[in-house]
């Protein structure tokens, strides 16, 4: 599938303290807990192998590419789709990612400083490049500003986005 097209991809580490920290997060912003604990995008379109992919992520090191491999040695992923996304919009979405690669991790996750990101805050920034950004993620924008916060499960929990594939 990601040989074939773009996605924006949820991940889950069921032994990572962190997971259950996002998780809890989720549940003290917006009433339910969470499952998904982290997100990135895929942007490359010329695969051949596993060494070709160009995954793109917000970890601790910073915004970087990151393997194959270590992108999913996870126990759960979903790829999602934003609703009525087309190639030309891909294509200024993938552009408008690779400006904030090597950006510091954002620890403080400050979904305004655009000095530093973390995983939600670099998909977010990536989409917010299609000019009409607001009209077409007004639920997930809605969904912000409701809860004050931005968690990888509010991109699965949004109707702006399509779950095109998952396994839990």
């Amino acid at each position: 599938m990601l040989i074939n097209d773009y996605y924006i991809i949820l991940t889950r580490r069921k032994n990572h303290l962190s997971t259950y920290a996002i998780n809890f997060a989720d549940w003290v912003k917006t009433g339910k807990f969470g499952f998904y604990s982290h997100v990135l995008m895929n942007t490359e379109d010329e695969v051949k192998s596993n060494i070709d992919f160009r995954l793109i992520e917000a970890i601790g090191v910073g915004t970087c590419y990151s393997p194959f491999e270590k992108v999913f040695d996870v126990n759960s992923v979903a790829f999602l789709k934003p609703k009525g996304v087309t190639i030309e919009d891909w294509t200024i979405i993938l552009d408008n990612i690779k400006n904030y690669l090597g950006l510091p991790y954002d620890t403080l996750f400050d979904i305004l400083d655009k000095n530093s990101m973390s995983c939600v805050e670099l998909i977010r920034a990536a989409l917010m490049s299609l000019p009409d950004y607001e009209k077409r993620f007004s639920n997930f924008e809605e969904m912000i500003t409701t809860y004050k916060v931005l968690t990888p499960s509010m991109f699965y929990n949004c109707p702006d986005f399509e779950i095109v594939f998952e396994i839990r």
